[in-house]
């Protein structure tokens, strides 16, 4: 996360995507589906960015790896 003036900017990269980009709040990932909800800071804490996509969300730690589930 970047803070530029008063705006905060995260870098984020959807599963899908080849590449990462820069998103502020109020912004979509993923070609429209995904929206940057909020961040929450709280002191002593690691930033978590809030993602939500049809209605649900979902909070990720920033810098936090994907996740990916091994069906073998």
């Amino acid at each position: 996360m970047v803070v530029v003036g008063s705006v905060a900017h995260v870098i984020v990269k959807a599963p899908n995507e080849a590449s990462s980009r820069h998103r502020q709040i109020g912004q979509r990932l993923a070609n429209g589906p995904v929206l940057v909800k909020r961040l929450e800071l709280k002191t002593g804490l690691e930033p978590i960015i809030i993602l939500e996509e049809n209605g649900l969300e979902v909070a990720k730690a920033i810098g936090a790896a994907r996740q990916t589930t091994n069906l073998a």
